[in-house]
């Protein structure tokens, strides 16, 4: 028997449906890589725990991490860890001062690490599952960094390697 929702006996799959697209929410307002704000999720959450429950679980599969006050929800509550899969860190004190927080990433396939300082020496700190990897580095031709990244990351197949000097690129240099 499926949990109940409240007054609906819609089944779960088609909730999770109606959630997801409001967290997906409209590409031409929102724009192509962002969702749509909490306040559009926040009267479905309080319906009911399991709505709540599918809320959270779409809403943190993509996340970005700026500063470290970002990762407080989920150092409070790391056991929603399971739901991200593809997070973007911008600064590098933010991706230290919570790195206890990357071994609960254990369903995360994809990371952008848009720093560069000392990333390669912290590489060992991110998921092994990790199936696609973009880091902004200095020397994108360091082949070390590339062997480390081979050896930490068995499942990868998509790393994207943009030069952390150049402002802005129609293409990355991608390797498969």
């Amino acid at each position: 028997m499926q949990p109940s929702l409240g007054r609906t006996n819609l089944p779960l799959e088609i909730v999770c449906e109606i959630v997801e697209e409001i967290v997906a929410g409209d590409i031409s307002e929102h724009g192509p890589n962002s969702k749509a704000p909490w306040r559009d999720l926040d009267g479905v959450s309080r319906a009911s725990k399991t709505l709540r429950s599918v809320a959270m679980r779409y809403w943190l599969q993509n996340l970005a991490i700026q500063e470290d006050t970002d990762w407080k929800f989920l150092a409070r509550r790391s056991d929603l860890c399971q739901y991200v899969r593809q997070i973007r860190i911008m600064r590098y004190d933010a991706f230290l001062n919570l790195f206890h927080l990357f071994p609960l990433l254990k369903r995360t396939h994809l990371c952008f690490l848009t720093f560069s300082e000392h990333v390669c020496s912290r590489l060992d700190w991110l998921p092994p599952t990790l199936q696609e990897l973009e880091i902004a580095l200095p020397d994108i031709t360091d082949t070390f960094i590339l062997s480390t990244i081979s050896t930490r990351f068995p499942r990868l197949k998509s790393l994207r390697l943009v030069h952390s000097r150049a402002w802005c690129s129609p293409r990355t240099p991608e390797v498969q």
